[in-house]
């Protein structure tokens, strides 16, 4: 399964979710590859070992496989690490034909080595978002209760639908995803009421990724909260996901 990891709204915990999530499903014996497609996102473990990045894929200047990076805390986790050049992609990719198409075409040659990619997007509807909807097969949208915008979300759902009718007709929505949210303040719970209102409960998934500080913590660290504090009630939110989708499949 190919899941996009998409919300054009910027501190929704995007990075975040993709990098748990993709390391809970390789926690749970799954071969796994995150990818990051934005500008600077990468797990420190994992900085020394860079030689390539997504950029140098986009551009054809290396294949997948050449900028593959292991993560040996995880041994069923790959990596390939977005870097700033990617801030230049909208405008490289004009030189090429079918711009939206990179990723895929690339993708497609490394897709059958791994039961889940994990594709992490910018925050917003350029084209590195478009290439990880092309390519994907499932989207997840991350909602922050602190910063939820309906609108945003229907205009993933509506570009969603765009690139479906025209280039990727397995896309689909997986669901909306409540991030960091506290059940124990009102305002978080009405938020997740809000959410389910305005997209329907079957579209939302029904745990939330509870708010931890221990997530924090790790992504300061730049490392899965799995192996910052694996007991703690955020990495537990992210396994429930990882099993939800392994189930799904």
């Amino acid at each position: 399964m190919r899941i996009a990891v998409l919300n054009p709204v910027a501190s929704v915990g995007k990075t975040t979710v993709a990098t748990n999530l993709a390391a809970s499903l390789a926690i749970a014996d799954q071969r796994v590859l995150l990818i990051y497609a934005t500008p600077t996102a990468v797990l420190d473990e994992t900085r020394a070992q860079h030689r390539h990045s997504l950029s140098d894929v986009l551009t054809g200047k290396v294949s997948f496989s050449q900028a593959l990076v292991s993560t040996p805390a995880i041994p069923n986790l790959d990596m390939v690490s977005g870097d700033y050049r990617l801030w230049q992609f909208d405008y490289h990719s004009t030189q090429q034909q079918q711009p939206m198409l990179c990723l895929e075409r690339e993708l497609h040659k490394i897709a059958a080595s791994y039961d889940f990619i994990v594709i992490d997007s910018p925050s917003s509807l350029g084209m590195l978002t478009l290439n990880a909807l092309v390519a994907a097969r499932g989207v997840i949208i991350p909602v922050a209760p602190a910063n939820y915008v309906k609108s945003e979300v229907q205009q993933v759902i509506q570009v969603m639908a765009a690139v479906r009718k025209r280039y990727n007709q397995e896309l689909g929505l997986l669901g909306v995803l409540l991030n960091n949210c506290d059940h124990q303040n009102q305002a978080d719970k009405s938020t997740e009421q809000e959410v389910q209102n305005d997209f329907g409960v079957q579209n939302v998934f029904a745990r939330v990724i509870a708010k931890s500080s221990s997530v924090v913590r790790a992504g300061l660290l730049g490392m899965p909260v799995l192996l910052h504090d694996a007991g703690c009630v955020g990495a537990q939110s992210f396994l429930w996901l990882a099993q939800s989708l392994c189930f799904s499949r």
